[in-house]
């Protein structure tokens, strides 16, 4: 008998060891999709874009740190942490924005060695860009699962004079602490009709 027993539990142990080996493999497999998802060929570093040199309106005279504008449209065309580009005939000067006041006078980081009523170029900050990011936001997104079915909920009804039972209420819709209350009141009896 025993014999007959044993052919038994060594198929028993086999199917045991092939439906975990069917999983393992299963999870390799769940794996390696989500990796081959990004493609070889593109570069996942982020990476900086810079932005056009735009030619700003009007001259400026710059005092230090201090740029003041004729004819200019400071608010307009320039925000905080833009260029400003000072060209002359042999050397071209930037400066970070730090303050646009108005559109007559805005400040720099660091005052420019020319000073004259000169014409300016504008230079938005750089864009970076993440890859990863980007590919993740073009991936067409799951729909989540949306529950048609009711949720359960438990409240506590009194059911004698020192005891207290629970109730389970389906509800279509969430249900808040104060929901729960006003049904658990509507619930109680009247405390006038004890007998």
């Amino acid at each position: 008998m025993s014999s007959n027993l044993r052919p038994a539990l060594k198929l028993a142990k086999a199917k045991n060891e092939v439906f975990k080996q069917l999983k393992k493999l299963q999870k390799q497999k769940r794996k390696q999709k989500k990796q081959k998802e990004i493609p070889e060929n593109v570069s996942l570093e982020p990476y900086e874009v810079q932005q056009e040199i735009k030619q700003g309106t009007g001259k400026i005279l710059i005092s230090g740190t201090t740029v003041h504008g004729t004819g200019t449209l400071f608010t307009e065309e320039i925000e905080q942490n833009d260029e400003i580009i000072v060209r002359t005939a042999n050397s071209e000067e930037r400066r970070k924005v730090i303050l646009v006041l108005s559109d007559k006078s805005a400040c720099l980081n660091e005052p420019l060695s020319q000073e004259s009523n000169i014409e300016f170029f504008i230079q938005k900050p750089p864009i970076k860009v993440d890859p990863r990011k980007e590919y993740e936001e073009s991936k067409p997104k799951k729909k989540q699962k949306t529950e048609d079915s009711n949720a359960n909920y438990e409240i506590r009804v009194k059911r004698g004079p020192w005891t207290y039972k629970t109730d389970n209420v389906e509800s279509n819709q969430p249900l808040s602490q104060e929901d729960l209350l006003n049904i658990r009141a509507q619930r109680v009896r009247d405390k006038f009709c004890w007998m």
